[in-house]
């Protein structure tokens, strides 16, 4: 990994650059909590039309590089001898990922367009979402309640359960993270309070993945006196506290208050989130397709009998980011959002009401 291109500078993306998949889970929460929570349990947004929204804008693109990645892998291996990064490319798979049920437990592990794992979870978290909104079991302790039931279940050893659990504690925590924002911003709160909470929040972002990456909190307690205070039936409940804080500290604090503090900044007019608009718009496409351009690239390099030290070089990073992001925005506003229109338009469900 030290190989790869500029690590000495992107080496928390390269090492836990998976982990932002939570971010979005929380930030999905925060939106979805902010937009929907209040006309679904009011009945003034039928299930139907709320499904085919969630249809319209993920499935296209999920099943477009599926197919893409389902020929590609075919091509790869009658040329190669193998498949190209994922293996579990058999029917049974593609039709997990047709009905994007890929990481219910049904799997034996990653498969086709890899990535798209994330999105099958966010399928259960929407239904989930509406479910308890619709029934108005919505309130605070039940949002904790789902956290915690999320915390639980990606401890179990069941395939999938880690990575729904995830998605589960973070969406509800980012559904915690409306409800503060919401309490916040009636308050009216001061400049001078914000511009102090952006200083402890930048603080926070170098404490937390520092303290997460070191457990420097966990090594003070272990060398002071309060292990013996906090032993309990022959465990060490201090430090199973703080290991589990330690452990959760980013999803937990960082990344929601992050959310709330941005939200807070732009509903006062401090900064503009029009301006990174075009971030959110090729997120969902780059992150589908750069595992297929990967694969393109990978047997480009292949093909014309380039070597694979390529891959470690700095043109390469540039190369294929260059391709990347325009293919991504062009995805997004010449297939993803005319699609999209089209569906809302035609199928089933457009014109229900609650």
């Amino acid at each position: 990994m030290e190989r790869l291109p500029g690590f000495r500078w992107l080496k928390p993306f390269y090492v836990n650059g998976w982990e932002a998949v939570n971010l979005f889970f929380c930030l999905s929460g925060f939106v979805f909590f902010w937009l929907y929570a209040d006309v679904i349990r009011e009945r003034r947004l039928a299930a139907a039309k709320f499904a085919l929204w969630r249809f319209s804008r993920l499935y296209p693109l999920h099943v477009v590089t599926l197919i893409l990645v389902a020929v590609g892998q075919v091509a790869f291996h009658a040329h190669f001898g193998r498949d190209f990064g994922i293996y579990n490319n058999d029917l049974r798979h593609f039709f997990l990922q047709l009905f994007m049920a890929s990481n219910w437990g049904f799997a034996s592990g990653a498969s086709f367009n890899g990535p798209s794992w994330s999105v099958s979870v966010e399928i259960l978290l929407y239904t989930l979402f509406f479910l308890i909104c619709f029934l108005r079991f919505d309130k605070t302790a039940g949002l904790v309640g789902f956290v915690l039931l999320g915390y639980l279940i990606q401890m179990l050893p069941a395939q999938g359960a880690r990575e729904i659990g995830s998605g589960l504690f973070c969406f509800f925590i980012g559904g915690l993270a409306f409800r503060l924002f919401r309490l916040l911003r009636a308050l009216e709160l001061s400049r001078s309070f914000l511009l102090a909470a952006t200083v402890l929040m930048a603080g926070l972002w170098l404490l937390l993945p520092w303290d997460y990456r070191r457990q420097f909190l966990y090594h003070q307690y272990s060398a002071s006196f309060l292990p013996a205070m906090l032993t309990w039936h022959g465990h060490d409940a201090g430090a199973f506290a703080l290991l589990t804080f330690t452990g959760n500290s980013i999803n937990l604090i960082l990344y929601p208050l992050t959310l709330v503090l941005l939200a807070l900044l732009e509903t006062r007019g401090f900064i503009s989130g029009r301006r990174f608009a075009f971030v959110g718009d090729l997120s969902y496409s780059s992150y589908l397709l750069h595992f297929p351009l990967q694969m393109v690239f990978y047997a480009v390099v292949q093909l014309v009998g380039g070597a694979e030290s390529w891959f470690y070089t700095a043109t390469s990073f540039l190369v294929f980011f260059s391709v990347l992001i325009p293919l991504s925005l062009a995805s997004h506003y010449y297939f993803e959002r005319p699609v999209q229109t089209l569906l809302r338009q035609k199928l089933p469900g457009a014109n229900a009401s609650g």
